[in-house]
């Protein structure tokens, strides 16, 4: 835990051998070390200067998905649904892919941005009809065309919820939503 110490190692490795094929590791341990550190501006910089420095790197999905998540906790939900569309883009079969298709749909709705929210979440179930979040996607794409005052595809995505996945606990919460007056 002796931050200070491995920010320098790192980044001696990453001025001293740019070219070396550990560059790109010792640049990631360096974002690593200064998000540790609680230095997270510095951070997300060196997380950028890995993806701008070697594109090719197996390491970037990982950023991508740090960065992601720097944005999402602070709030900035545009920031982060853009950066995970992004992930998307590139890395559309990654074992993650499924999440950040996820984290967009929840990034628009809390921004208040219902109807991109809604495209968003349908998307997720059009890419990822047999994942464990599916249930989820169809009911917060009901929830957000709600929030839009779009009742007849809120209504939809309730029913397609409950129907598709009557056990989960998206159908329940999807059977109350159609409970209620409008």
């Amino acid at each position: 835990k002796q931050w200070d110490e491995a920010i320098d190692a790192y980044r001696t490795i990453v001025r001293r051998y740019p070219n070396h094929t550990l560059a790109a590791d010792a640049q990631y341990k360096l974002a690593q070390a200064y998000e540790e550190a609680g230095e997270i501006d510095e951070a997300l910089e060196a997380y950028v200067t890995l993806a701008a420095t070697y594109p090719t790197s197996p390491l970037i999905p990982n950023v991508m998905i740090r960065i992601n998540e720097y944005f999402y906790q602070d709030k900035n939900y545009v920031v982060a649904a853009q950066v995970g569309s992004k992930f998307l883009e590139r890395f559309e079969n990654h074992q993650w892919a499924a999440k950040m298709a996820f984290r967009i749909g929840q990034c628009y709705y809390k921004d208040e941005q219902y109807k991109q929210s809604a495209a968003a979440f349908d998307e997720f179930v059009k890419k990822f009809p047999e994942d464990a979040l599916t249930a989820d996607a169809l009911f917060w794409a009901g929830e957000a065309f709600r929030q839009a005052k779009d009742v007849p595809n809120a209504f939809r995505r309730y029913n397609r919820c409950r129907w598709d996945f009557p056990e989960s606990d998206a159908a329940k919460y999807s059977r109350g939503r159609l409970a209620l007056p409008e």
